[in-house]
């Protein structure tokens, strides 16, 4: 029988600014929550109740789990579901019955009401409910396995250092046993970046599966002998699951791919700039009081017009399209698996990996497309599929035996080498987060851990931690909201700096370090030792 593995990797940066009403930046979560993690747990939630034999792989950063477990994080993610609903019920008063937008408006209500309610059936505790679908087993497997990823989604290969490896990963085992109440199993290494400290790092936390670009195994030593159609053991012990090319294609692709399609939704128009300011209440507005977008988009894609000249979205059609491209999806991959068992005389493993957030933030009908490819690739009637869907965990078990290789240093992204978080936009962070980790370095070896010199200590590891982000640099690449990706790693450092003076000099500032343990209120269960030796 060939396999398919399925895993969407959930991550957003730690973002928590009590200290503002409202904070744009904040916004991505709450986006996140609306349209991508409540959706894909309906969806989870509608295999459950239909007995679907549908199972996929699904990463919860420790950044993400921290701030949906984050109580004032709760409150306003509850607070930004209101003020969507309530935006857009103003909005249907403003609508004839024959406007072209009143299908969009009122099922955008609805969705949002849908939302609210599993919001709050869940206790406003997403992992808890996450969870629950990892212990229901579906037949022959679990219906979902939840893996973790690297603590702050530092970068292993431009990081480098074996100990800020485990750091990274042992943190983050903490953090997943924390929020999820289990050992996670397996990871998602950030960026897809391979790299022999990253695999040590993880063996040394018996996790036993992660996931690269399709490159790490192609350019593996000794060279695979089933293609990207099966994982590999790494000499370490972990498998690592190749990412499908073909795969990635058709779902990943705006231009070539299903998510392009006229009838899907619009992301760029948002009723955030559309409605009259009457209609707008703070909760709708940026802190300066400039309009942001609120999640309400009420037209479609179209075709190749300017954003003015975008048509309304009918809901209706674009269930239709999402019917078409699973069952397309489907069939393609169903061929694909029946060609690699030809060509390669061996079942194969085929492995469907993206981010999360393609699903429903960016790709607004994306959990509606994967629940119907699921449900299509699983109907078959004679009762076994020719591509049986089964997380990587469950594979393993199934097929313990694997070639053992060792994979390329590789990323994805541009290049598949490092290039999108490393270049003359962003060197500048590199070279200031390298002198840092060895000044705390230096410092954290003779450093007392009692009293407000180890809270001080702790804070100060964690402020590293936070630098190490690869989302910055990313960010910095991309172009998009550079004051704020500029900004953050220079106050992590300067936090850092100033923690580390006041260790040396015997003076900590207390007020001080309150406020930063408030602001960076992340990883309790910290142990500043991982970085000291």
């Amino acid at each position: 029988m060939s396999y398919l593995v399925v895993a969407l990797h959930g991550h957003l940066p730690f973002i928590n600014h009590p200290e503002h009403e409202f904070f744009l930046e904040e916004d991505w979560l709450f986006e996140a929550v609306a349209d991508c993690y409540l959706p894909i747990l309906a969806m989870l939630d509608g295999w459950k109740r239909d007995a679907v034999p549908a199972a996929i792989t699904m990463g919860l950063s420790p950044p993400l789990l921290s701030m949906l477990a984050n109580r004032e994080l709760r409150e306003r993610t509850v607070r930004y579901l209101e003020g969507r609903r309530e935006l857009v019920a103003r909005y249907l008063l403003t609508l004839s019955d024959d406007s072209p937008f009143r299908e969009a408006a009122q099922f955008s209500r609805e969705e949002t009401e849908r939302a609210q309610a599993r919001f709050e059936g869940t206790g406003r505790d997403l992992a808890r409910a996450f969870a629950e679908h990892q212990e229901g087993d579906a037949e022959g497997g679990a219906r979902l396995e939840i893996m973790t990823c690297n603590v702050t989604h530092g970068l292993m290969p431009v990081l480098q250092d074996l100990n800020v490896a485990r750091a990274q990963v042992r943190e983050a085992v903490k953090v997943h046993e924390r929020h999820i109440g289990t050992r996670p199993r397996g990871i998602w290494l950030p960026e897809c970046g391979m790299h022999p400290h990253a695999l040590r790092a993880l063996a040394e936390e018996n996790l036993c599966f992660t996931f690269c670009e399709d490159r790490a195994v192609r350019f593996a030593w000794p060279s695979p002998q089933h293609d990207v159609y099966r994982p590999l053991w790494s000499p370490e012990g972990v498998a690592v699951f190749p990412r499908d090319p073909g795969s990635a294609k058709e779902v990943w692709s705006a231009s070539e791919g299903y998510p392009g399609d006229f009838r899907y939704r619009e992301f760029y128009r948002d009723l955030g700039y559309d409605a009259r300011d009457d209609m707008l209440s703070p909760v709708h507005k940026q802190g300066t009081g400039l309009r942001k977008n609120t999640g309400v988009k009420l037209h479609r894609i179209t075709g190749r017009v300017g954003l003015d000249e975008k048509l309304a979205y009918s809901p209706s059609a674009a269930l239709v399209a999402v019917q078409q491209h699973a069952q397309h999806f489907a069939e393609r991959r169903t061929q694909d698996a029946g060609d690699i068992a030809k060509a390669l005389a061996v079942e194969p493993c085929i492995t469907a990996a993206f981010d999360a957030e393609l699903f429903g933030h960016w790709w607004h009908e994306g959990p509606w497309f994967l629940d119907a490819f699921m449900r299509k690739l699983t109907s078959a009637a004679d009762g076994s599929p020719a591509l049986r869907p089964v997380t990587a965990l469950h594979y393993l078990e199934l097929e313990p035996t694997q070639q053992v290789s060792y994979p390329a240093v590789s990323s994805w992204g541009d290049g598949g080498a490092f290039e999108v978080w490393v270049n003359t936009k962003n060197d500048w962070v590199w070279q200031r987060l390298f002198d840092a980790q060895a000044r705390y370095t230096d410092v954290a070896k003779h450093a007392s851990r009692e009293g407000v010199h180890g809270r001080a200590l702790k804070q100060a590891y964690r402020e590293l931690l936070l630098a190490q982000s690869s989302d910055w640099p990313f960010i910095l690449t991309m172009g998009t909201q550079m004051g704020y990706a500029q900004k953050r790693p220079v106050v992590h450092l300067s936090r850092l700096h100033r923690l580390l003076s006041g260790i040396e000099n015997g003076h900590i500032d207390e007020v001080d370090l309150a406020q930063i343990e408030e602001r960076d209120a992340i990883l309790p269960d910290a142990d500043p030792d991982t970085l000291a030796n």
